[in-house]
């Protein structure tokens, strides 16, 4: 880009920064998201600024944003979300929740970045988590704080047929505070 003087001699000015792009890993409209998959956001061009995310309520969500390097074992090799399979490009980051999000809610998820010449962009997503058909909450034994024998078993029942075992099992930790040997 060139601009001339008012003694008609042209000097070369600085050229506009782009604006930053900013990308949702969650689309717009989106149904069925996960309410304990953290939220991915694409920085391209700029830096991201502000991350916000309100219930249906608009009432906030406390969370915090990190660096989805930390978190690079959700994206498969071609570079897409596993949670939403959108594509993960730019500078990533994702907002997780203190707690995590509701089944069956509404949310908005707003991010703003700004490029090097300070310009703002903002992007916005309002999704729905996924509704639950059943809900069973397991009973376990003994309790915590229970005082047992060596050979008493680590029991987990549930109120309805457990259809996929090696899913559940997969999800349960024992952990202990006196060193243990493993079996």
């Amino acid at each position: 880009m060139q601009w001339e003087d008012a003694g008609g001699s042209s000097r070369p000015t600085a050229a506009a920064a782009e604006p930053a792009t900013v990308e949702l890993a969650v689309a717009d409209g989106a149904v069925e998201a996960s309410p304990v998959a953290p939220l991915e956001i694409s920085v391209t061009g700029g830096e991201l600024d502000e991350v916000s995310v309100t219930d249906g309520d608009t009432a906030p969500v406390p969370g915090a944003v990190s660096d989805s390097a930390e978190d690079e074992a959700a994206d498969d090799d071609a570079g897409r979300n596993d949670a939403t399979g959108e594509p993960a490009g730019g500078d990533a980051q994702v907002w997780t929740p203190e707690s995590p999000l509701t089944y069956g809610t509404s949310y908005t998820l707003r991010a703003t970045a700004t490029s090097a010449d300070e310009a703002e962009t903002t992007s916005t997503s309002t999704f729905t988590t996924v509704a639950l058909e059943t809900l069973s909450t397991p009973s376990i034994g003994p309790l915590d704080g229970q005082t047992v024998g060596v050979g008493m078993p680590i029991r987990v029942w549930f109120d309805d047929s457990v259809v996929d075992r090696t899913a559940v099992e997969s999800h349960l930790e024992v952990t202990s505070t006196t060193a243990t040997d493993s079996v």
